[in-house]
């Protein structure tokens, strides 16, 4: 009689799993909750990544979607000529911002320090239009 074999343990990583921890990870999801999202434990995880060696590259090139799509919104921002979208990119990028000044009497100046007290976008887009309209 032919010996009985134990039953063997159901597949945690089936393609319904990684079609979960995908759309987490996209989300930019850590692994602790993309895991969780899937239904299984960070060790089985690493144990998938191990036998598949591009999955942990994969995994970390997905979860880079929010920042990509993120991007994008701004690049849209700046292309509509948003100030303000364009005032925190420089602040970001160098850690100034520029900054308009002048009044009736004075001629208006642009500097590029470290901005003490900011100006709303109203105010900014005002005297950014002003500027230009002196430059003519």
């Amino acid at each position: 009689m032919a010996e009985k074999k134990p039953p063997h343990r159901p597949l945690k990583m089936t393609p319904d799993t990684i079609q979960k921890l995908e759309t987490a990870f996209l989300m930019g999801c850590t692994d602790m909750e993309a895991c969780f999202a899937a239904g299984i434990t960070k060790p089985t995880l690493y144990k998938y990544c191990d036998k598949n060696p591009g999955y942990t590259e994969r995994k970390e090139t997905l979860k880079k979607r929010p920042v990509y799509l993120a991007r994008g919104v701004i690049v849209d921002a700046l292309i509509d000529h948003d100030v303000h979208t364009a005032h925190k990119v420089l602040e970001r990028h160098d850690g100034t911002k520029a900054v308009l000044a002048g009044d009736a009497n004075n001629p208006l100046r642009i500097s590029a320090s470290i901005v003490a007290a900011e100006l709303d976008e109203v105010e900014a887009s005002r005297l950014y239009k002003e500027m230009l309209h002196q430059e003519k």
